[in-house]
C-alpha cells in the first residue's frame, strides 16, 4: 500500500499555476491613513522583488500597468505579507493577506493594478517587523493540475483521520492508482472510480463567513478597510464558484461598505438578491450582551433591522452572535419581540469548568419566553476533515442531531473564506468518511433543524465561564456607557414633549452608543488606540445629548408659569415615571434659596425636592439663608434619622444601625477594600486570584459638610503608586449612604473590591439585569456554582432574607460577587494585555448601600435615583399656560423605559417593563385625551389593541415583560 509520505511529495511537486511574467517595477506613495477615505501622502520610491515596502503601521499604495496575453486563464500572485486590498482598473477587486496569494483576472487586454497594503503595527498580541515584496507574477492556470492537486489534498486529509479500514483502502488504492497516470486529467478519472463507499448518516452545512470584530487588535478605522478587502472577495469567490454561499452579520459592516466602497456596495446587494449573500443577525453590530442596557438592546435590534428592510428589502430572523462573551436572560424575550426566531453562537462551549449541555435547545428568559438557538462547534473554521470530524462528534454529545452548521472561512479580523476551502468543500461532499456537505445558509439549516419538539429546555442566563475579567476592564467606557444611556433616555423624554424632537441628531448620538457596545470595545478587551477614538466617540454623544437635553429644558421652561414671590425660579424636572423626593443641585449666588429646607454648598445650593412622576416642581427663588441644624458628622461617626455609623482609623464602617427598623446591618467592619493580585488579561479574572492580597491601610479623615441637607466624610488612602479619595455621604430623607470615589489608579495586575459583609443569611443575591433581575446562588456546591465567581450586575444587586435585605447599588459598575453574606463589588483593574495601559489614570463612581424591608421595589427606585438625578432648571419669573406643578406620564405596574417620538412619524412611543417579576395589572396616565393607542413589537409595528380610557392605558403585564405602545395624542 502506498505510502503517506509519498502522497505528501507527490502534492508537493504539483505546480497548479505555471508562471508567465515577472510583475516589476510597482510605483509606491507611502501614506498615513488618517480616517476612512481619508489619507496623507508621503514619500514616493519604486519596489522591487524582495524590497521592503512598508515598516510596521505602514499603508502603502503599489501601482502598475501591465499588457495581458489573450487568455481565460489568468492570475497574478503577489505575496506581500499584511493586508492588502488590490483594485483593478479602480475598482476594488479582491483582498490579500495571509491565507491568499492568488487573484484570479477576468480577460482583458490591460489592467491597472493598485494595491493598498499595510502593515499593522506591533502590540502585545503580535510582534511586527519590515515587510517585503516576495512575489509579483503574472500567472496561469492549470486547470487539470490545480483540480488533482485538490483531490489528492483531500483524498489525503481523509485517510489521515479515518479509522475505518475500508474507507482508508479504497483511497489509499485509488491514489495509487491514479498515480500510474501521467497526465493529471487522466489521473483524475483513475481516482474518483469505483470510490462510492455509504457516508455517515447526517448532514454538515458549510456556512462561509468572515467574523469581522468591529475594533479589536486593530482600531476602528481598519476595519473599514478590513470590510473592503473581506467584500470584494467574496464577491470575487461568488463569481467564481456559483454554489458558494457567505453569511454576512452587522449593519455597521455594511454600512462603512456602503460608505467607502459604493461599488463594492452594490455588487453585495446584487448577490443578496441572487440568494448567494445571505444577510443575518438583526443587531447594529455584535455587542456584549451582559452590560448594555435593556432599551440599548432594543435599539441595537431596531436600527439593525430597519437597516436590513431598507437597503435589502429583508427582515431577518437569525439572531448571529458568535463571539460575545455571555447573554443576559433578558434577551429571548427581546429577541422573540424584536421578530427573531432563532438564536446561534458559539463563545459558551468556551466554558473553563463545565461542558454546556445541550447543541440545539429552547433558551427560556426571565419572563418564561423561549428562542430555539443552535452552538455550532466553533467559527472561523478551515474546511479540514480533521476539524469537520471533531466538530460532527463534539456537537453529538449535546444529543444526537443529524444535521450541524460549520461555520467556515478566516475571521475575527476578517478575510473569510479561501478557495482552497471552497475546492475542498467541493471535494468533501462526494467524499466517504464525512457526513453529506452542503454549501449553505443559516436561513436553510436553521429551516431544516427548526422547530423540531421536545427539545430540552435551558432557564437561566448564558453564562460563560470564562472572560469574567470584561465585566470591570476599562471602567472609564462602562462609565461612560452607562451616563450616555441615561442622557439619551432623558433628552427623548424632554424633547418630545417640548415638540422639538431633532431625531438625526438622536440616531447619531445612538450609532454611536451602539458602536461602542461592540463585544470587544465595551468589555475593555481592545488595544488601547480603540479607547481614544471611543473617547471621542463619548465627547460627540456626551455634547449631543447636553445640546438637546438643555434646549428641550428651555423650551419647556418658557411654556410653564413661574411668576411667584421670586424674580426667578428654580424648575425641577423629574424623567422616572414614579414621584420622587430626593436631592437637587442647583447654582445660586450666595443670599438666595428656594423655598424649601436648603444647605450650601461652596456654589451651588442643596435642597430635597418632590417632583411628580415624568414631570417637573417649580421652586420661588428668594432670599434668605440656608436652612439650621445639621446632620452628624464626625471624624468616627455618622447621623442622620436613618442610620448611624461608626468609622474606623482605615475608614472602615465598624458598625451600621438601621434607626428605623432597629437592625444592625452589618455582621464585619464594611466599606472594606482588598487589592487583589491579578494576573490576568483584559479578559479574564483567573480562578485563583483571591490567593494573593492586601488591604489599603489606614485612612486620613475630614469633614466636608454636615448640614441640614447632606453630611459627608472625606476619606483618602494611599496604596501602592495610587491614591483614592471618597466622600461617604449621608442625607436627609434619603434612605441610602452613598460613596462618592475618586480614583488616581496607577497599579499594574492588580483588581481592586470593595466588601460589606452584611447581617443576612440567604442561599440566593438578586442581581439587576437589563430589564428585570436574575436570582443567583450565594453559595459553592456544585462546580457550576464555583464557576460563578464573578457575575454581571446593573445598577444594583441584593442580599435579603424573608424580612430584611440589603441593596449595593453603583451607577457605572457591572462585577458583582456575593458569597455567604459577603457582598463585593469590582471596582477597577489593570490588565496589561492587550492594552498595556489599561485603566491607568483618573477614575469616578459612586457606589451606594441601601438597608431595607422586604421586597425589592424600593431597592429598585432608588438605584434609578442613583443614576438619574433631578434635573434643576433656572428660569425668570414669567406667566406660562402649563402650571407650577405637572406631570405628563405616570404608570403604575411597570417602569417607563423609553418615551421617544416614534420612527416614522410624529406619535408617541412609550416602552415599559415589569420589574418585580410578578404578574399584575398596569397602567400609564398621559396628560391629555388618548386618541389612538395600539400595541407594537420593538421594531414599533401594531401587533395589538390596548384598552383606552380617556388619557389612560389599561393592560395586564406578565412578569418582566416589556410593553411597547404608539399613542397618538
Amino acid at each position: 500500500m502506498i505510502r503517506l509520505e509519498t502522497i505528501r511529495e507527490k502534492i508537493r511537486s504539483l505546480q497548479p499555476f505555471i508562471v508567465l511574467d515577472k510583475i516589476e517595477p510597482w510605483q509606491a506613495r507611502l501614506a498615513y491613513y488618517e480616517a476612512p477615505g481619508k489619507y496623507k501622502f508621503l514619500e514616493e520610491k519604486e519596489i522591487k522583488l524582495g524590497d521592503v515596502w512598508g515598516n510596521p503601521g505602514d499603508t502603502v499604495f503599489l501601482r502598475t500597468k501591465i499588457s495581458l496575453p489573450d487568455r481565460d486563464d489568468l492570475a497574478l500572485e503577489l505575496v506581500l505579507g499584511g493586508e492588502a486590498l488590490v483594485r483593478l482598473n479602480g475598482e476594488a477587486y479582491q483582498g490579500l493577506d495571509n491565507n491568499r496569494r492568488i487573484v484570479p483576472l477576468p480577460k482583458l487586454k490591460e489592467a491597472e493594478i493598485e494595491i493598498e497594503a499595510y502593515n499593522p503595527p506591533a502590540h502585545s498580541y503580535r510582534s511586527a517587523g519590515p515587510l517585503t515584496l516576495k512575489s509579483s507574477f503574472l500567472v496561469a492556470l492549470n486547470r487539470d493540475v490545480y483540480d488533482y492537486y485538490f483531490d489528492l489534498i483531500s483524498f489525503l486529509e481523509i485517510i489521515e483521520n479515518e479509522a475505518d479500514p475500508l474507507i482508508r483502502g479504497t483511497l489509499l488504492s485509488a491514489i495509487e492508482r491514479s498515480f500510474k497516470e501521467e497526465d493529471p486529467k487522466k489521473a483524475r478519472e483513475l481516482l474518483w472510480q469505483n470510490i462510492d463507499l455509504p457516508k455517515p448518516a447526517g448532514e454538515i452545512h458549510l456556512l462561509g463567513q468572515s467574523h469581522i470584530d468591529i475594533a479589536w487588535l486593530w482600531p476602528l478605522k481598519e476595519t473599514v478597510r478590513k470590510c473592503g478587502r473581506t467584500f470584494a472577495t467574496i464577491i470575487n469567490l461568488m463569481r467564481e464558484f456559483p454554489e458558494f454561499r457567505y453569511v454576512q452579520s452587522e449593519p455597521q459592516a455594511y454600512e462603512f461598505a456602503k460608505e467607502q466602497f459604493p461599488e463594492v456596495y452594490e455588487k453585495i446587494k446584487e448577490m443578496v438578491k441572487a440568494g448567494k449573500w445571505e444577510v443575518v443577525g438583526g443587531m447594529w453590530l455584535e455587542p456584549d450582551c451582559n452590560i448594555p442596557s435593556g432599551e440599548s438592546f432594543v435599539r441595537q435590534l431596531l436600527y439593525g433591522k430597519r437597516f436590513f428592510m431598507k437597503e435589502f428589502g429583508i427582515e431577518t430572523n437569525i439572531e448571529w452572535l458568535p463571539d460575545v462573551f455571555g447573554f443576559s436572560a433578558a434577551l429571548p424575550q427581546i429577541l422573540k419581540k424584536a421578530g427573531m426566531d432563532y438564536f446561534m453562537t458559539i463563545k459558551i462551549f468556551w466554558n473553563d469548568t463545565n461542558r454546556f449541555p445541550y447543541t440545539h435547545f429552547l433558551w427560556k428568559g426571565i419572563d418564561g419566553t423561549c428562542i430555539e438557538t443552535f452552538f455550532p462547534r466553533a467559527l472561523n473554521q478551515d474546511i479540514n476533515a480533521r476539524e469537520m470530524k471533531e466538530a460532527w462528534n463534539y456537537l453529538q454529545q449535546g444529543g444526537p442531531t443529524p444535521r450541524i452548521a460549520y461555520l467556515y472561512g478566516y475571521g475575527d479580523g476578517g478575510g473569510g473564506p479561501t478557495r482552497e476551502q471552497i475546492e475542498k468543500g467541493r471535494r468533501f461532499s462526494k467524499l466517504p468518511g464525512l457526513p453529506a456537505c452542503k454549501f449553505s445558509t443559516a436561513k436553510d439549516f436553521f429551516s431544516q433543524i427548526g422547530g423540531k419538539k421536545d427539545l430540552p429546555v435551558w432557564d437561566d442566563e448564558l453564562y460563560l465561564e470564562y472572560h469574567r475579567g470584561t465585566l470591570t476592564t476599562q471602567a472609564r467606557n462602562k462609565r461612560w456607557n452607562r451616563k450616555s444611556e441615561f442622557l439619551l433616555r432623558d433628552a427623548e423624554f424632554l424633547a418630545f414633549f417640548a415638540g422639538k424632537y431633532p431625531k438625526e441628531k438622536f440616531d447619531r448620538a445612538w450609532k454611536l452608543v451602539l458602536l461602542n457596545q461592540f463585544h470587544d470595545i465595551l468589555p475593555g478587551s481592545s488595544i488601547g488606540e480603540v479607547y481614544v477614538d471611543s473617547k471621542k466617540d463619548y465627547e460627540e454623544i456626551f455634547a449631543i445629548g447636553e445640546e438637546i437635553k438643555k434646549e428641550s429644558l428651555s423650551l419647556l421652561a418658557k411654556r410653564i408659569n413661574t411668576k411667584g414671590e421670586g424674580k426667578e425660579a428654580v424648575i425641577v424636572f423629574n424623567s422616572l415615571s414614579w414621584d420622587r423626593k430626593s436631592l437637587v443641585e442647583v447654582e445660586l449666588p450666595e443670599g438666595l434659596v428656594v423655598d424649601a429646607p436648603c444647605q450650601r454648598s461652596g456654589n451651588k445650593l442643596l435642597f430635597i425636592a418632590e417632583v411628580p412622576s415624568m414631570g417637573y416642581r417649580t421652586y420661588q427663588v428668594i432670599e434668605g439663608s440656608p436652612s439650621e441644624g445639621g446632620l452628624t458628622v464626625k471624624e468616627n461617626h455618622l447621623e442622620n434619622d436613618m442610620f448611624s455609623l461608626d468609622i474606623d482609623d482605615e475608614g472602615r464602617i465598624t458598625r451600621l444601625i438601621d434607626k428605623r427598623n432597629k437592625k444592625e446591618v452589618l455582621a464585619g467592619p464594611g466599606n472594606e477594600f482588598f487589592l487583589f493580585h491579578d494576573l490576568g488579561n483584559a479578559w479574564e479574572v483567573e480562578k485563583d486570584y483571591e490567593v494573593k492580597f492586601w488591604k489599603i491601610g489606614k485612612a486620613k479623615k475630614t469633614i466636608v459638610e454636615s448640614g441640614p441637607v447632606r453630611g459627608i466624610l472625606r476619606l483618602e488612602w494611599e496604596f501602592g503608586d495610587s491614591k483614592m479619595v471618597q466622600d461617604l455621604t449621608i442625607y436627609r430623607d434619603i434612605p441610602r449612604i452613598d460613596f462618592v470615589t475618586y480614583v488616581d489608579w496607577h497599579e499594574k495586575h492588580k483588581l481592586l473590591k470593595v466588601a460589606f459583609p452584611v447581617n443576612v443569611r440567604a442561599r440566593f443575591a438578586t442581581y439587576n439585569i437589563a430589564y428585570g433581575n436574575l436570582q443567583r446562588p450565594t453559595h459553592r456546591n456544585t462546580s457550576w456554582e464555583q464557576a460563578r465567581y464573578e457575575v454581571s450586575g446593573h445598577k444594583w444587586a441584593d442580599l435579603s432574607d424573608s424580612g430584611y435585605g440589603v441593596s449595593l447599588m453603583n451607577d457605572c459598575k457591572y462585577g458583582y460577587d456575593i458569597r455567604d453574606n459577603v457582598m463585593r463589588l469590582s471596582l477597577l483593574r489593570a490588565p496589561t494585555a492587550p492594552d498595556p495601559d489599561a485603566d491607568q489614570g483618573e477614575h469616578h463612581f459612586t457606589y451606594s448601600l441601601f438597608p431595607h424591608t422586604a421586597g425589592l421595589a424600593p431597592t429598585i427606585e432608588w438605584s434609578y435615583d442613583l443614576n438619574v438625578p433631578l434635573i434643576a432648571w433656572r428660569e425668570g419669573a414669567h406667566q406660562g399656560e402649563l402650571p407650577e406643578l405637572y406631570s405628563f406620564a405616570r404608570a403604575e405596574g411597570v417602569i417607563i423605559e423609553a418615551l421617544k417620538r416614534a420612527e416614522d412619524d410624529d406619535a408617541l412611543i412609550i416602552r415599559c417593563y415589569e420589574p418585580l417579576g410578578q404578574s399584575t395589572k398596569a397602567r400609564i396616565k398621559l396628560a391629555s385625551e388618548i386618541k389612538k393607542a395600539v400595541e407594537c413589537d420593538l421594531l414599533e409595528r401594531p401587533i395589538g389593541d390596548v384598552q383606552v380610557q380617556g388619557d389612560t392605558l389599561l393592560f395586564d403585564v406578565h412578569q418582566f415583560e416589556i410593553k411597547t405602545f404608539k399613542i397618538d395624542l
